[in-house]
């Protein structure tokens, strides 16, 4: 894996390279959005499907915890996805 950061709007970002073998269906999935025009790379559908994955893995928590009685401000959420974030060395703080 490499990492490099770059300048984008004031803000450093990083960016992990990795290799990722995909499977013959998600591979299928990649060719067809980009068939469609959806993305204009294979690295930006797959960015697409990895940040919606982590989406909906960050609303199914938050819905967990409203079903046990939780209560989250959007800048509760804010911080602890900043926190997370900050853990993973992934992005500067938004705080």
């Amino acid at each position: 894996m490499d990492t490099a950061g770059f300048a984008s709007g004031g803000v450093l970002c990083y960016a992990l390279r990795m290799k990722v073998e995909l499977t013959p269906d998600a591979a299928s999935w990649v060719q067809a959005e980009l068939d469609a025009g959806r993305f204009p790379t294979a690295e930006d559908a797959i960015r697409f499907a990895v940040n919606e994955a982590k989406r909906r893995n960050l609303s199914a928590m938050l819905e967990a915890s409203r079903a046990e009685g939780g209560d989250f401000s959007a800048n509760d959420v804010r911080l602890y996805v900043s926190d997370q974030l900050d853990r993973r060395a992934l992005k500067p703080s938004l705080r």
